[in-house]
Formats: C-alpha cells, structure tokens, sequence
C-alpha cells in the first residue's frame, strides 16, 4: 500500500498536467518537488507554486522572473510572497499582475502607495478600492484625472469622512452622489 506521500510525487512527476497542478497546489509538498514543479513547462503548474503559501521563499523569488504573466499574478496574490518580491512586482510590465497586487488583501501599505501613482487608470482604480491603502494616498487619487478612480475611492469605507467631504464636490456627479452614500454608511 503505498503512502500519501508516494501518491502525491507519482503525481507531481507524472504526465497528467491537472495531477501535477494538484500536487503543485499541496501545502504538504517536499522541497525536491517544488522544485521540479517549479520548472515544469505548463505555466498551469508554475502558477500553482507560485500560489502555494507553504512555496519556500527563494523558490518564490525566482518565480518573480517567470515569462508567464499568470505565474506572476498568482505571486501578487500569494500572502507568504516577500515583500521584496511584491516591491519589484510593483514595475511589472504586465497591468494585469500590477492591478491583481493592488487588489491583494496582504499588499503592504508601502507597496499600495507606490501603485497609487501607477501610468494605468485600472491599477490605480483597484488601488482606490482597498481598504488597506494609506489615507496619504487615498487623498492622491481622490484628486486623481480620472472619474473612475475617484468613484472608487468615493466607494471605499477606510476613505475616512474628510475625504469623502472633499468628494462631495466633485465634478463629476456620479462621484459625488456615491461620496454621500459612503458617508450615510459610516455614520
């Protein structure tokens, strides 16, 4: 009878992509095998070490060079990336990963204010909308050019009331109206 482990490395050696994505996605996987799964050629499987919180973290800094766009989404999102990771994640040439690292629950506040000045509109939209965004920077994009990343931050409870005040104003109307909305719901 062979054990848990022996089925989970037939798995992550085997041909199967959907038993190698399994084994890549276990928090009981061994180093040897993060490793090789790692380097697998279906990006699938890369991104399934790469969302795996019990990934070693050196294993995850290297997954930061990945080709594959979605390997580098699934970093942004994975809790246990270091921040180093998520600081240099912060230049990715890929909207996509930036904008998955703007919207993470675990983003660092220092890495939510270098996103806050993002060149993409959408970024900095999902930026505006995270709870955990530094006021200083929630006050950026309530001035930002863009109507849609100062409704999200018309939209988001941790704007704080002086900001969504300042947003009553806006000159865009559809901004405004959702300011008074979040301040009916923090009072």
């Amino acid at each position: 009878m062979s054990s848990d482990l022996d089925t989970l490395r037939e798995h992550a050696t085997g041909t199967s992509q959907f038993h190698r994505e399994s084994a890549a996605e276990n928090p009981l996987l061994p180093a040897d095998l993060f490793e090789v799964l790692a380097a697998d050629a279906e990006e699938g499987v890369r991104a399934s070490v790469a969302a795996n919180h019990a990934a070693p973290a050196e294993l995850l800094r290297r997954l930061l060079h990945d080709s594959s766009d979605l390997v580098r989404e699934e970093l942004a999102n994975n809790p246990s990336t270091p921040l180093d990771v998520l600081t240099q994640l912060v230049n990715d040439s890929d909207e996509d990963v930036r904008g998955d690292l703007a919207g993470s629950d675990t983003a660092p506040e220092s890495v939510l204010a270098l996103l806050a000045k993002d060149d993409d509109w959408d970024v900095r939209c999902t930026v505006a909308r995270n709870a955990r965004t530094p006021q200083s920077s929630l006050r950026e994009l309530a001035v930002d050019e863009d109507a849609d990343v100062r409704l999200n931050v018309a939209a988001n409870l941790a704007a704080g009331s002086d900001i969504l005040t300042t947003l009553l104003a806006d000159s865009d109307t559809e901004v405004g109206e959702q300011a008074k909305k979040t301040l009916a719901s923090l009072a």
